[in-house]
């Protein structure tokens, strides 16, 4: 019987492995696809896309901050038990004020620091600082939420839930840069 439980344990971790390597994969190609269209001359050229990486490295660096590994701490203690609702709603309840407090702190902190990443790497870096703040806090407060997802054993539906995030970034990546391109043209006033 437990020879019997194994393998399909192990049908299942597979399984779910196979679907946590497919959000990786969209990232990569969404990435890269983002960076060469960044890039471009034709579009923003080398200096749109160095303050790109300037701004998406301290975004990750403060996000790592903001979600401060509450979300680890959360997906042990719902995975303990997760068919407990009534402990599931507490361990929730009780990580998303500190979760909240946290993120906004981290936020708050970044968008202090944009002076002073301004000051040593342009205008530019500090104006796209402010752009993705709001981010930086929804990050931090959806990563615990996902870690609760994850640990209901529901690793699939968060799989593609994350796997759908990049997809879409990935749609709106061109349709935001035709925009652009008819801004440009003064097809679209």
């Amino acid at each position: 019987m437990d020879e019997v439980a194994g393998e399909g344990s192990d049908r299942r971790t597979r399984r779910d492995l196979i679907w946590n390597l497919v959000p990786v994969l969209l990232l990569a190609v969404v990435g890269l696809g983002m960076k060469l269209l960044i890039g471009r001359p034709e579009w923003w050229g080398k200096a749109a896309l160095g303050v790109f990486n300037l701004v998406t490295i301290s975004w990750l660096a403060f996000s790592v901050l903001g979600a401060f590994g509450l979300q680890y701490a959360v997906l042990r203690a719902v995975a303990e038990d997760p068919d407990d609702r009534d402990r599931v709603a507490a361990v929730v309840a009780g990580a998303l004020i500190p979760a909240v407090v946290l993120a906004a702190a981290a936020t708050g902190l970044y968008l202090l620091l944009r002076g002073v990443f301004g000051a040593l790497q342009g205008p530019e870096v500090a104006e796209g600082m402010l752009w993705v703040a709001p981010g930086l806090f929804c990050f931090a407060v959806n990563k615990l939420l996902f870690g609760v997802v994850n640990a209901c054993l529901l690793v699939v539906a968060w799989v593609r839930s994350r796997s759908d995030r990049r997809a879409l970034i990935g749609c709106a990546l061109p349709a935001g840069l035709a925009m652009l391109a008819f801004l440009a043209a003064g097809l679209i006033v």
